[in-house]
């Protein structure tokens, strides 16, 4: 602003007018450069509305105009921000929009992206979800829906710790720091086995058996075979409720006193089941099992 005002002030000068003349003429002109700028600034911000960018995030818009990603500011772009302000700083739509890629005749991909986070609601259910529920959607074939599914996969993947890596467990947060990240989008009961050595530490996560919407057959020799396999000192249990409720049936008590009397006979302790919900779980420990 500065510059272009000088450089007006030294081109007026040059005409040879009046110096109260030229006072006025500078005040003009800098009017009229500011509210050049003012009204370039509204048209971007009603290009970030239209295409749905609020506080930083994306969220569903009334507008349907059509505004594509290529017509927004660089520095709204969600590729553009990323690279600029890290994955950290995305919204759920941003990040989607990236892995989806393009949009369609009248949907950019942000919008896309909204579609599919309304339509299943969250993270967990789009990454449960087939190719068919993806194709489902406006705007999203199956090439995208491969790409969405590989994403989440990997996300999921990089929550959970290699048993490879010697996770020592101290406490039922251990393991719900191990497992929840995959198991509490799980939408059937699955029941596994952590096998440990003498120090603790996690030789191997064995799937044992999978269920139905709300229960595992669960038998202790299918159990401790997997223990004795793998050269097991303890083990420690663990199964999801798909309901999102971690709380205990009677069935689930039943089973850890099964398994506890077999691992004492077999002289393999049974150090705790731990009940997997959204979010929340329950160590049966505290239930005093004898």
């Amino acid at each position: 602003m500065t510059y272009v005002l000088a450089s007006y002030r030294i081109y007026m000068k040059s005409q040879s007018l009046p110096s109260n003349l030229l006072k006025y003429e500078v005040k003009a002109f800098a009017l009229v450069f500011d509210l050049f700028i003012a009204v370039k600034n509204a048209r971007l911000t009603q290009l970030s509305r239209r295409a749905g960018l609020v506080s930083g995030g994306y969220m569903v818009t009334q507008d349907y105009s059509h505004i594509t990603i290529k017509q927004l500011p660089p520095d709204v772009r969600p590729r553009e921000r990323l690279i600029q302000f890290g994955a950290g700083s995305l919204s759920n739509a941003e990040l989607l929009a990236i892995v989806v890629g393009t949009g369609t005749k009248n949907k950019n991909t942000v919008q896309v992206s909204e579609a599919l986070l309304t339509h299943f609601e969250t993270l967990g259910s789009l990454g449960s979800s087939t190719i068919e529920e993806l194709c489902g959607v406006s705007g999203i074939g199956k090439a995208k829906a491969t790409k969405i599914l590989a994403a989440l996969e990997l996300g999921r993947r990089a929550g959970m710790v290699s048993p490879a890596e010697r996770v020592t467990i101290g406490c039922p947060e251990d393991v719900a720091r191990l497992l929840m990240p995959e198991m509490r989008y799980l939408d059937r009961e699955h029941f596994r086995a952590l096998i440990l050595n003498i120090k603790h530490q996690v030789i191997k996560i064995v799937d044992i058996s999978i269920g139905s919407l709300n229960a595992s057959v669960v038998h202790p020799r299918e159990l401790f075979k997997a223990v004795v396999r793998h050269s097991g000192a303890a083990v420690i249990v663990v199964h999801n409720h798909p309901s999102g409720d971690p709380t205990p049936s009677s069935e689930d008590i039943a089973v850890t006193k099964r398994l506890k009397e077999a691992g004492a006979i077999l002289g393999i302790e049974l150090l705790d089941h731990i009940v997997l919900g959204d979010g929340r779980f329950v160590s049966l420990n505290e239930y005093n099992l004898r």
